[in-house]
């Protein structure tokens, strides 16, 4: 079951980064949840085991690794929007700067498409 479990996240993994699907939108909470405890469930059964299973560390190793990167770019996002509405605080923005950042900030916030048309308003 161990290697049954470890072959199938290392090879989730394996195709999320191949494919280049790693959601950095701030609502992955969850799956960052859920990576935090398969990591650590896994480092609990290899810690009581009495060989190293290889597929085990791949598989800790690799899911550190997706962490690690959606944190990463989390991050750089979450800096764009600060530097955007600190550009909005301080009064730098024009109407369609304005318009732009909250188009953006809609589209990393909310899970569905932002239908929006500068041209009518």
């Amino acid at each position: 079951i161990v290697n049954f479990a470890s072959v199938y996240r290392i090879s989730l993994s394996a195709y999320v980064l191949y494919k280049n699907r790693i959601n950095t939108s701030t609502l992955e909470y969850d799956s960052k949840l859920t990576d935090i405890a398969n990591i650590i469930f896994s480092l609990i059964i290899l810690v009581y085991m009495t060989t190293i299973d290889q597929t085990l560390v791949a598989g800790i190793v690799l899911s550190v690794f997706v962490l690690i990167f959606q944190m990463v770019m989390e991050k750089a996002q979450l800096g764009a929007i600060t530097a955007g509405l600190s550009d909005l605080n301080e009064m730098r923005l024009s109407k369609f700067e304005y318009a732009l950042l909250t188009v953006k900030m809609m589209e990393d916030f909310l899970d569905v498409d932002v239908q929006c048309n500068f041209v009518r308003h």
